[in-house]
This record gives structure tokens, C-alpha cells and sequence, in this order.
């Protein structure tokens, strides 16, 4: 898919989720598409000049099309990005570049498993809602989603009512609620049944690379063929805020 050249957007919504991830929605006068795991580049403001930090689109083509579009972001203490969205109000304007990445969904007729944690949840929501996955008519689908408290959970059910199974790590409490188990993403995967069929299923990863390491691992062990694992891994610089993503095929 072609790029678009630098775009002005205008927000029109922006809602906080457990004080650690922010929805941010917007129209742009020139409309692009994109496919579903896509993300953009928006252009931060600082005293030395702009700066690039991109985040993944987290509604699905379809639905940007008909009322715009929307990101998932992380809050970061001191994050140029973050910091900078989240301070704009309704009406206000950012520029942006977009679409970049190749990090979407190849149905192949088996069944799938999405596995993000904090703001990686953008894109596996995209491709969820897309038309494209909805239509793949897959066996079954399963998302396993990773945070620190149950109020940091932005989308909380939207994959269960587009008929994806759903688990939810929660690191730092406990949570009474029965999708949920007290842990890290990889201790849900422990938990899992034993005659899951891991090496016949397509997984989609999405988060900070050392979540995406780790689970390549678990896999590995589970003799997942390298190439249904497919994934998208955040880098973080020192102030941890992402400013480079970039989708590898293991």
C-alpha cells in the first residue's frame, strides 16, 4: 500500500483507561486506508523540532472509514509522545504520516491465537474487527492479553463479543473475575490445557520485545513452526517510550 504524505488530524475524543492507557480518536480532512495491524507516525512537537513516534491504529478499516480513526496508547512518565497526545483537546490538531507496517492477517484456514500485552492490544483489535478476519471463517480464535490491573484493560470484552475466546493477565492484583488469572501473559499459556493443539495453530504477537522473546521461546518449545508465528515487537529506548516498531516473521 502506498504512503500518504504528512496529514493534519483533528482529534474529536480522548479517554483514559486505569491512568496507564489512553484512547485517542480523530478525523483527518483526507481520509487513507489502511490494512488492519497498521500503524502511523505522528509528528511530536519539541524545542529542538518534530519527532517521530508511531502507534498502531486500533479500530478496523471498516469502521475508520464510517467514524474515524483511533490509537491505543501507553501513558510513559516523561514520554515525548504520550505526553504530548494526551494533552490535546477535543478540536485540537497533530500531524501524522501514515500507513506503514505489514504486520496484518493471513488467514490459512487455521485457527488462531492473538497474544498482546499493554498498548501491543491496537492492532489484534484492529485485525479482530476487521472484515478480512471475520470472514476468514477460521476454526476457532483464541486472545490471551496482558496488563498490570484490571482498569488498565481498554477494551475490556470487545473480543469475546466478536467471538475470540479471551484470557487476561493481570500482573499487580488479583481479580475475581473468571477470564482472568494473577500473572504474567506466559503464566496463561502454562495454564492451558494440555492437548491444546499449539503446533496447529497461527500466532500473532504484539508488545515489548522482551514479552515477544519470551513467548517465541514458549512456543518453540511447543513446536510451533517458525512460520505461523508472526509479530510485531515495541522497542524501548531508555525513557521507555517507543519509538520504533517493527513487525519480524520468526
Amino acid at each position: 500500500m502506498s504512503l500518504v504524505s504528512v496529514q493534519s488530524a483533528r482529534v474529536t475524543a480522548i479517554e483514559i483507561a486505569g491512568g496507564a492507557m489512553a484512547k485517542i480518536r480523530f478525523q483527518c480532512d483526507s481520509r487513507f486506508r489502511f490494512e488492519a495491524g497498521q500503524f502511523v507516525s505522528i509528528l511530536v512537537p519539541t524545542p529542538q523540532g518534530f519527532v517521530k513516534r508511531l502507534y498502531s491504529l486500533a479500530n478496523s478499516p471498516e469502521h475508520a472509514k464510517a467514524n474515524g480513526y483511533e490509537l491505543c496508547i501507553k501513558l510513559v512518565s516523561g514520554g515525548k509522545g504520550s505526553t504530548f497526545l494526551c494533552g490535546l483537546k477535543p478540536g485540537d490538531e497533530f500531524q501524522f504520516h501514515a500507513p506503514y507496517g505489514h504486520f496484518e492477517f493471513h488467514p490459512r484456514g487455521r485457527p488462531v491465537v492473538f497474544l498482546g500485552t499493554g498498548s501491543g492490544v491496537a492492532p489484534l483489535r484492529s485485525i479482530v474487527l476487521s472484515n478480512r478476519f471475520q470472514q476468514a471463517g477460521i476454526p476457532f480464535a483464541l486472545a490471551v492479553l496482558g496488563f498490570r490491573t484490571k482498569g488498565e484493560v481498554p477494551y475490556w470484552d470487545e473480543f469475546e463479543k466478536v467471538g475470540v475466546a479471551t484470557r487476561y493477565a493481570i500482573s499487580r492484583e488479583n481479580c475475581e473475575h473468571p477470564a482472568t488469572k494473577r500473572g504474567r501473559l506466559t503464566d496463561v499459556l502454562r495454564d492451558m490445557k494440555s492437548d491444546f493443539p499449539w503446533a496447529d495453530c497461527d500466532f500473532y504477537l504484539c508488545g515489548n520485545s522482551d514479552m515477544i522473546e519470551e513467548v517465541r521461546q514458549f512456543l518453540a518449545q511447543k513446536r510451533v513452526p517458525k512460520d505461523a508465528i508472526f509479530f510485531e515487537s515495541f522497542s524501548t529506548p531508555a525513557v521507555q517510550m517507543p519509538v520504533e516498531i517493527e513487525r519480524k516473521v520468526a
